[in-house]
């Protein structure tokens, strides 16, 4: 995960310690249903705020996600799903990996 607030970056991996918490695999959960539902959970995202659930679409090849009025742009790169979202002077990009 890379996070980018007010300038300062930060790149977050599995097995490494993040605020005192080593980061597991399974910190960061994304489900995607077939009913065009998604959700978002694990043990960092409780600290960030807890689980996010929303819808998602295939539009012009690409994928949108879409919880409480926040888009979030999914691009697929080999196995590897990219969700990246900026806001309010924050980026946050998350790979996960299959």
């Amino acid at each position: 995960m890379y996070v980018n607030v007010g300038g300062v970056e930060q790149t977050i991996e599995v097995g490494k310690d993040y605020n005192g918490q080593k980061l597991s695999a399974d910190a960061i959960i994304l489900e995607v249903n077939e009913d065009n539902t998604y959700s978002l959970k694990g043990a960092f995202v409780q600290m960030a705020g807890g689980e996010q659930n929303g819808t998602w679409k295939e539009e012009d090849g690409n994928y949108v996600f879409e919880a409480e009025g926040v888009v979030i742009k999914v691009t697929f790169n080999g196995s590897k799903l990219i969700m990246e979202n900026s806001a309010e002077g924050m980026t946050v990009k998350i790979t996960f990996k299959k």
